[in-house]
């Protein structure tokens, strides 16, 4: 019943992307993800002052004295960005910037890791190098950890609500593939291959799911001869059979979210992103004339072919009610040899110690976050692998159950754009390969139960959820109970404290994700007070997050001074183009 696609992905973006990428990354595995191989400057025109720094940078970066590095790193950035842009000023910026990056890396300073990749990225692009603005681009994204406090709150009016079809007014619908799919959950997913299987076959299984009336059903619509189904799409001859299966949809009566051609970004019949925007917007407005009850997913995966950009293929907002994405955490590059791969291949395909599913999902809500219900259309966690040699099983179960605990108690949390989860609960029994089932793991099916029964996660579809959250520096309530929950989620995942200091008492320190800490409004007085939230790890990373906590009339406020100073600068800015744009003189 269910396709082959999802092997695809692991085969495809593994054995085809990895094609593109290997020898990029054997030249790189030195310095993390970026291009050390510059072009030879001219030396006459390079600045005098440079080469007092020059010898002690190449020294520490030859001795991996990272903090030298980063020393020396920054008198030559200094001196270096007073002059203009050529070959030798972008060589030189370039080459910092890349070595500065690996050395915040290895000392846990991620954030300032991933700054030094975005300043890397406009030289790599003046030098030519394609390969490494795209692994760089990646890199910022995963090695941007986001630490951050969330306030949970009551207020549900505060989640994104974008109109979309079908979407929850809040909450997360959520569910798992529709053959273990479970009558306390909203949502089932099922797959189902474009000319090769007829929809209507199925109404045995899909019928009594959908009578139900409490969920929704997610249905892939897979391209199996994928850039050649999206030709077979176009072809008139086809186009009763795309009336027929909409018609069908339409019998079902309940919301389904109709994912077409997923994961095209990692075919290895590559999609040529207009014949799919073509097709897609083709399916669609079929559906929306023989299907209203279907609303349609633009789902990519998460990382893509290595030449392939996710935007390319989008059909524009017209055509797409939701935006969906495929995301897995495992352990290895590879399932067959267990291989652990250097740094820049876990972090471009966020596996290993680099493994967050919740960091796989930045470029999508960058992208379209700001218009579009998200979803994740199928994801999983690798608890074992089965070998083929001796027909033993790996066992992977710590990795995947704290994999899984990050995923659902944070995903809503960091990203409330989220309005649906999919767990894709199969295993194809195939040897060297990921399980990623939940029925080939009691231990990780009751950690699922156990996360989804959280009030966050609806149980039916029109389901209202009872909280909410908002993070910390826009939050403004009456709640009686403040509940503060810190996303703090490392590479690695080493053990990290983190400590609640009110007006310069600590009121909690904690070691357990979410690291909540509770306080009780009616206690503190009215006023001013001064709320820290501090984050260390055993791998050195810390972080202090100070706020502003002003209580008044039984309403509590917390600002960030930094992040109010950023808007109001960013306001002002805008509001002198505006003023700007209006006084310029108009054009003939």
């Amino acid at each position: 019943m269910f396709s082959c696609l999802f092997c695809e992905i692991f085969l495809t973006a593994k054995d085809i992307m990895m094609k593109n990428l290997s020898s990029f990354f054997r030249k790189t595995a030195a310095v993390l993800l970026v291009a050390a191989m510059m072009t030879t400057p001219a030396l006459s025109a390079i600045p005098v002052e440079y080469w007092q720094y020059h010898q002690p940078f190449t020294d520490a970066s030859a001795a991996l004295d990272y903090k030298n590095i980063l020393h020396y790193g920054a008198l030559i950035e200094e001196i270096m960005l007073r002059y203009p842009l050529d070959t030798d000023t972008g060589a030189i910026l370039g080459n910092v910037y890349s070595r500065s990056a690996n050395a915040y890396t290895v000392l846990a300073q991620y954030e300032k890791a991933a700054e030094m990749h975005r300043k890397y990225i406009p030289y790599a692009e003046f030098l030519g190098f394609k390969d490494a603005v795209i692994v760089s681009t990646a890199a910022a994204r995963r090695l941007d950890v986001n630490t951050m406090v969330y306030v949970e709150t009551a207020d549900t009016s505060v989640v994104p609500d974008y109109n979309a079809l079908h979407e929850p007014d809040s909450g997360i619908y959520f569910g798992r593939v529709s053959e273990t799919s479970q009558k306390n959950e909203s949502a089932a997913l099922f797959y189902f291959e474009f000319l090769d299987d007829k929809l209507s076959d199925y109404a045995w299984h899909l019928d009594p799911i959908a009578k139900e009336g409490n969920r929704a059903i997610e249905i892939c619509m897979n391209m199996p001869r994928e850039n050649d189904s999206l030709k077979q799409v176009m072809d008139p001859k086809n186009d009763a059979y795309i009336v027929d299966t909409m018609k069908y949809i339409a019998t079902l009566g309940c919301p389904v979210l109709l994912r077409i051609g997923g994961e095209m970004n990692v075919w290895g019949n590559l999609a040529d992103p207009e014949l799919f925007k073509q097709a897609f917007i083709k399916i669609v407005t079929a559906a929306r004339e023989y299907a209203p009850n279907a609303a349609a997913v633009f789902a990519p995966n998460f990382a893509s072919n290595f030449y392939a950009k996710v935007s390319d293929y989008y059909p524009g907002d017209e055509y797409v009610d939701w935006v969906g994405v495929s995301l897995y955490a495992t352990a290895y590059m590879d399932a067959a040899t267990q291989r652990t791969a250097n740094d820049a291949e876990k972090i471009f395909y966020s596996n290993g110690e680099y493994a967050n599913m919740i960091a796989q999902m930045a470029e999508i809500v960058e992208l379209y976050g700001d218009r579009k219900p998200i979803m994740i259309t199928e994801s999983g966690v690798s608890h074992s692998i089965v070998k083929e040699t001796d027909n033993a099983k790996v066992d992977l179960g710590s990795f995947a159950a704290k994999q899984m605990e990050i995923f659902y108690t944070y995903v809503n949390m960091v990203y409330p754009q989220v309005k649906c989860i999919m767990y894709f609960d199969t295993n194809f029994g195939e040897a060297n390969e990921y399980d990623f089932s939940l029925s080939g793991s009691p231990d990780l099916e009751a950690l699922y139960n156990n996360l989804t029964a959280d009030s966050v996660y609806s149980t039916g579809v029109g389901d209202k959820a009872e909280k909410a959250y908002v993070k910390a520096y826009d939050y403004k309530g009456t709640d009686a109970l403040l509940r503060l929950h810190t996303y703090a989620v490392l590479p690695g995942l080493p053990e990290t404290t983190v400590t609640y200091s009110l007006d310069g008492t600590v009121i909690c320190t904690t070691k357990t994700m979410p690291y909540t800490c509770e306080i009780v409004p009616a206690n503190i007085a009215d006023g001013e007070h001064s709320l820290v939230v501090s984050v260390s790890a055993a791998n050195g990373y810390a972080k202090t997050m100070e706020y502003k906590l002003t209580k008044a009339e039984g309403a509590v406020t917390i600002i960030d001074p930094v992040v109010e100073a950023e808007r109001a600068a960013a306001a002002a800015q805008a509001a002198a183009e505006a003023a700007a744009q209006t006084t310029a003189p108009q054009g003939a």
